[in-house]
């Protein structure tokens, strides 16, 4: 994920936008080196969920890419309570 300024941003939007859509590139943009926003390519692969099953494995997908990252023995309450500490 790259980082970028508001203000970069406002100067190259349609640089940075065309990166997302033909280069699937994931930004961060950040206010006074804060966080504010991500900026993520629309899902457009093949077979994209329109029906309730297509979301379902679409679901399932994301849970396997999720686990497979996973720390061994750290809850999901856990991760989110450290979260909220280092904000």
């Amino acid at each position: 994920m790259q980082r970028i300024g508001i203000r970069e941003l406002k100067a190259r939007a349609s640089e940075v936008l065309r990166q997302v859509r033909e280069e699937r590139v994931t930004y961060e943009i950040t206010l006074r080196g804060q966080a504010i926003a991500h900026i993520v390519p629309a899902l457009e692969e093949p077979g994209a969920p329109e029906t309730p099953a297509g979301w379902l494995a679409a679901l399932d997908r994301l849970t396997a890419d999720i686990a497979s990252t996973w720390p061994e023995g750290v809850g999901a309450d856990d991760a989110i309570a450290d979260v909220r500490r280092s904000l």
